[in-house]
């Protein structure tokens, strides 16, 4: 356990010092490709995530439950960099960006910071994490997500690449 919690601290001290980062869903678009994911969330419960690439720059991202629900579009401008845009479960209109950094061959720390313009406020969310591939498909996701400021809640789950 006290490994893993090192192993996880270093991973934000190396994602959050590296220029080119700024979800647990990465940056990287693919024609008709994508991910579905499902991560258990502190309190908030279960959030089943996906994303699919219409072309080799633009996506269609999503997810639901938890408090974290939203539907939108991914623009990916560099291989480790994507912006996105679109609405949450409340109507309110959300802008983001998402980046990345393989930190080993088969890991990959992911950050994403999001403006929420609610009625007469913005609100930040945001997320950290790391994704440890199995396999070509498969992969395991943990991290950190908060909506505001305090305290983040912890994630923890896999995806399914295809």
């Amino acid at each position: 356990m006290k490994k893993g919690l090192i192993i996880f601290l270093l991973g934000v001290i190396l994602i959050t010092v590296s220029p080119p980062v700024l979800g647990l869903e990465g940056p990287r678009v693919a024609t008709h490709q994508g991910t579905v994911s499902l991560s258990m969330v502190g309190n908030g419960g279960l959030v089943l995530g996906g994303e699919y690439g219409l072309t080799s720059r633009l996506g269609i991202t999503g997810r639901v439950g938890g408090g974290y629900s939203r539907i939108g579009f991914k623009f990916q401008l560099r291989p480790y960099l994507a912006v996105m845009v679109g609405a949450t479960e409340d109507q309110y209109f959300f802008l983001g960006v998402i980046g990345s950094r393989y930190l080993a061959d088969n890991l990959e720390g992911i950050a994403e910071a999001t403006l929420i313009a609610e009625t007469r406020e913005i609100e930040l969310e945001y997320q950290l994490g790391l994704h440890f591939e199995i396999t070509e498909n498969l992969e395991l996701r943990g991290g950190a997500i908060r909506r505001g400021f305090g305290f983040p809640s912890l994630q923890l789950g896999g995806g399914y690449r295809f």
